[in-house]
């Protein structure tokens, strides 16, 4: 009888937790070698640098598309590995807010999922570096609501994020470098 007790609150646990929704989050895609493009350190270091200050990125789409595509990872991760110590987001609405305004100043439709996002900016950003003729082919809609010329032009002429500061001091905040335990209230 114990087991059975046991067994269906498991069940009712299991099945309460299958109505969370979860973040959205992208994987980060890989290289030529099987690493991520990206680690996290560099997702962190880019996005926080590039996208501070608006005159960063101002006429550099490449720049633009690479650190967007950072933020826009960061922002779905509920716990970033070991390499940066016990960090988890404590404030995630302040990441929501900063990615709803990034994802509007290039024009991204509502609901769209941040692999595609994610994906297809790393890929522009890749075109762009290649010089090759057509580097906006992966800005496509419905995911891009500018096309692929809009977004360009956006990504070279970015606004400022006011949601940046709160996001990137939430992580500043709460990362562990010390060794010590954690700050986060879910470590």
């Amino acid at each position: 009888m114990k087991n059975t007790i046991v067994m269906m609150v498991a069940l009712g646990l299991l099945a309460g937790c299958g109505a969370l929704k979860p973040n959205d989050t992208a994987e980060m895609p890989t290289n030529k070698y099987g690493g991520q493009v990206m680690s996290q350190n560099d997702a962190i270091g880019l996005s926080n640098w590039a996208l501070k200050d608006p005159a960063t990125t101002q006429g550099k789409p490449e720049l633009a598309a690479r650190a967007i595509a950072a933020e826009d990872w960061l922002a779905g991760q509920s716990m970033l590995t070991p390499d940066f110590g016990d960090y988890a987001p404590v404030n995630t609405s302040y990441w929501s807010v900063y990615r709803s305004q990034v994802r509007a100043a290039i024009g991204v439709a509502p609901g769209t999922p941040s692999q595609v996002v994610v994906n297809s900016l790393l890929a522009t950003a890749d075109a762009l570096k290649a010089g090759a003729p057509n580097p906006g082919a992966a800005l496509h809609a419905p995911a891009f609501t500018l096309g692929p010329d809009g977004t360009l032009k956006a990504l070279a002429n970015l606004p400022p994020f006011p949601g940046q500061e709160l996001a990137i001091l939430d992580l500043d905040h709460n990362e562990n470098r010390s060794g010590g335990n954690c700050r986060s209230p879910v470590c």
